[in-house]
């Protein structure tokens, strides 16, 4: 795309692959990078400065979408002056930039720049480039998809002018959702080079016929430009007729050779294209989240494209009325209800001679649908598409269904068929992105062969169930099924992990739900995706690790009752979730001596004191950036927080509390364990004056009147805590002294005598304040 504006054939793309493998990932051994910039006529010489300028603009425009006007001066020198010099090379420009300016595209569906990158550029990439280069990507991945014959591949490489100015026109998520639904018509019209015009329509009766190029008619019903006598004729090309304003049936113009009919938003009301003249097959409503309980009626072949402006829910739900002598039926989602908390809406097909529905998921985001129902005849699900599709299969449905085909879609097919028990023969397939299937309670055993359940190549392929036990025969189904590395949980069960042969990562994806997993492995995983009662996870036999992920990045916090961890000793955890929200474990049991490693970036807050019979507990939190809330035990514990503005509350026991970075609070014991046994009650080993608060919750904030400091270091703890005895006389509650580089803050809660001594490791007295006393 950088090099050459165009996406990669299919051809290209296996052979880049294939070089890719044999050197193991490397794009700068023999063959990769120079397979590419000799398509590009990139060259390896150093070019003159002219042509080095005309490199560093043109692949920069490719990269946007923008004017190369925008790229700031200094970056252009930078890329210029480093191809002159040799510096860069110029068959390494595009590595060089996309890394550069953190817009190489990563595994994780993100866009950044490996770690070790020397460079960061980001900071002359806007959002407006960032989005359109995003959006690039995701067109050129899906136009590649659809070349699926030999001879789309060859006249596409032929001839890929089409392409290139298709590709060019992409930069907002307007323009991709309109570019995906015409990637079919683009590849058919590969060879063809006329550039096609644009016709505004007037108020006038319009009489426009299009060119042997891709014409685009525009007209707009709030300004009275859009009639019945209107004639639009689009001649050769793949002709578009885009309608704005609140478009009817009567007011359609009449129109022949067109391809393509769309609105750009839908009203709530009920509209029948059936009759519409013109002969497309295409029928596209940019925005349809008007839509609450209408009926969109479409004429025969005709496919129905379907997106909302920025992802919105629609209002209700929607039927499509397909022809009734049609017996496959396609629906395009163009980035269609993907905001995170859209209330999903349904979707039914209507059809009397359906028996097959297409779903394209496209439109560079996932699209989701509440439930889908098709009529009673169709019997197959075929999914395609670069975007995952979330949907549940009406009970209907999901009893006469005989497949569910994802093979085609690389972005995750994400189906729930569990309304109902499926056939025997019932089928699904996966594709290469992360695909899911739910189904019934005893299906398992139901099915011909677990065979019939196959993941695809994905590395977080689920099968969910909705079991509350499995029974050795279902546990051999499930056993039997391919591709698959999660197991999703979706009753209440108590599930021997050791059963399952191929499976060590599980989901609890219902809420509510009480359930129970032993013998777990070593390398186990559990996603908590939603609210849950309890959880107890135990290992099995000499196994003393799993990992516990809260949560995910489209969820927005929820509240974990009961975690159980007993007989696990180091627990790595992650708290994930929409930005702010904060995930709530009530009560954590955990075993002694206990490591909990945790990151994330959302808030975690574990309410009820941990667990501790004999030894203390370590919560580590350095890798977390979102806020920390812990209270220890009755034990000597280790707490840790991250990055946010942690809360970390001492038990009984003798912490040892670290804040890292972030505004931290501390919360130490209400007593000594001892009285005035002379020991350290507390340590804080990264106290911040100024910035950190000690709070003590049953005595006044620090004052001029309670609290007192040293006027000199003490030569030990005992001297020190002498002089503090001292002082505290049920006025003066807080003593600050220093021993060597640590000060300690002691504190009198009784009027008796000091009760807790908190050391605050390398603290002078000068770095501690009344004010810090909260």
């Amino acid at each position: 795309m950088a090099t050459l504006g165009r996406s990669a054939s299919a051809t290209e793309l296996s052979i880049y692959n294939q070089l890719l493998l044999a050197n193991n990932g490397n794009v700068w051994k023999a063959g990769l990078v120079t397979y590419v910039s000799g398509l590009g006529d990139m060259g390896t010489d150093v070019p003159s400065a002219a042509d080095a300028g005309t490199m560093v603009t043109d692949m920069y425009e490719r990269m946007t979408g923008t004017t190369s006007t925008t790229l700031d001066i200094d970056t252009y020198n930078y890329y210029v002056s480093g191809l002159i010099s040799g510096s860069i090379k110029a068959k390494g420009l595009a590595n060089a930039m996309l890394n550069d300016l953190h817009l190489m595209p990563k595994n994780d569906g993100t866009y950044g720049a490996p770690p070790t990158w020397g460079v960061d550029l980001s900071a002359e990439v806007t959002a407006t480039e960032s989005t359109a280069f995003q959006n690039k990507v995701s067109a050129a991945s899906s136009y590649t998809a659809a070349l699926d014959t030999a001879a789309e591949n060859n006249d596409f490489i032929a001839n890929p002018a089409n392409a290139i100015a298709w590709l060019d026109g992409v930069t907002t998520d307007a323009s991709l959702t309109s570019a995906l639904l015409t990637i079919d018509d683009t590849i058919s019209g590969t060879t063809t080079t006329t550039t096609g015009q644009t016709y505004t329509l007037t108020t006038a009766t319009d009489s426009f016929t299009g060119t042997a190029g891709d014409d685009t008619f525009i007209g707009d019903q709030g300004a009275s430009t859009i009639n019945a006598s209107d004639q639009l004729n689009g001649g050769a090309g793949t002709d578009t007729v885009t309608l704005y304003g609140t478009v009817t049936a009567a007011i359609l113009p009449a129109m022949t050779s067109i391809e393509t009919l769309q609105i750009a938003a839908a009203a709530d009301a009920a509209l029948d294209v059936s009759a519409a003249s013109g002969g497309f097959t295409q029928f596209n409503i940019l925005n349809a989240a008007a839509i609450s309980g209408k009926t969109i009626t479409t004429g025969s072949g005709v496919k129905l494209g379907l997106a909302t402006t920025n992802g919105a829910q629609m209002a209700g739900a929607l039927t499509w009325a397909a022809s009734a002598t049609d017996t496959s039926a396609t629906l395009n989602m163009n980035g269609f209800a993907y905001v995170a908390g859209a209330t999903l809406q349904n979707i039914s097909v209507t059809g009397a001679a359906l028996t097959a529905m297409n779903l394209v998921s496209q439109g560079g985001h996932a699209n989701k649908i509440a439930t889908f129902d098709a009529p009673n005849t169709v019997l197959t699900h075929t999914i395609t598409g670069d975007q995952a599709l979330t949907y549940a299969v009406s009970a209907g449905d999901a009893a006469i269904l005989t497949s569910i085909n994802g093979s085609g879609n690389t972005g995750g097919s994400l189906v729930d068929a569990s309304a109902a028990a499926n056939i025997a023969a019932f089928t699904f397939t996966g594709g290469t992105g992360n695909d899911s299937i739910k189904i019934a309670n005893n299906q398992l055993g139901t099915l011909t062969a677990g065979t019939q359940l196959a993941g695809g190549a994905g590395s977080l392929d689920k099968i969910g169930t909705l079991d509350t036990a499995l029974s050795v025969a279902e546990t051999a189904i499930l056993n039997a099924t391919t591709g698959f590395e999660i197991f999703g949980i979706n009753a209440a069960i108590t599930l021997d992990a050791s059963t399952l042969t191929s499976i060590k990562h599980f989901a609890v994806d219902t809420t509510g739900l009480t359930d129970v997993i032993n013998n777990l492995a070593t390398g186990s995983t559990t996603d908590i995706n939603i609210a849950t009662t309890s959880l107890t996870l135990a290992p099995a036999v000499g196994v003393t690790d799993t990992t516990v992920n809260v949560g995910a990045a489209t969820t927005s916090g929820f509240t974990v009752g009961t975690l159980v961890t007993t007989g696990v000793t180091t627990v790595t955890m992650t708290s994930n979730g929409t930005s702010g929200s904060t995930n709530t474990i009530t009560t954590l049991t955990n075993s002694d001596n206990s490591v909990f490693n945790i990151s994330g970036s959302a808030n975690l807050t574990i309410t009820n004191a941990i667990a501790g019979t004999v030894t203390g507990t370590k919560i580590d939190a350095t890798s977390l950036t979102g806020v920390l809330t812990v209270t220890g035990s009755g034990l000597a514990d280790v707490l840790i927080g991250g990055s946010g503005a942690d809360s970390i509350i001492g038990g009984a026991g003798a912490d040892t509390m670290t804040g890292n970075a972030g505004i931290d609070n501390f919360t130490t014991a209400t007593a000594d364990i001892d009285t005035t046994a002379g020991v350290v009650t507390d340590t804080i080993t990264d106290f911040v004056t100024a910035t950190d608060k000690i709070t003590e919750t049953n005595l006044a904030a620090g004052s001029a009147t309670n609290y007192t400091e040293a006027g000199a270091a003490a030569a030990d703890l005992a001297t020190l805590l002498a002089a503090a005895n001292t002082a505290l006389d049920a006025t003066v509650l807080y003593y600050v002294g220093q021993v060597g580089s640590d000060s300690y803050l002691v504190i009198d809660t009784d009027g008796t005598g000091y009760t807790d001594v908190i050391k605050l490791t390398g603290v002078a007295l000068t770095q501690i304040a009344m004010t810090d006393i909260y």
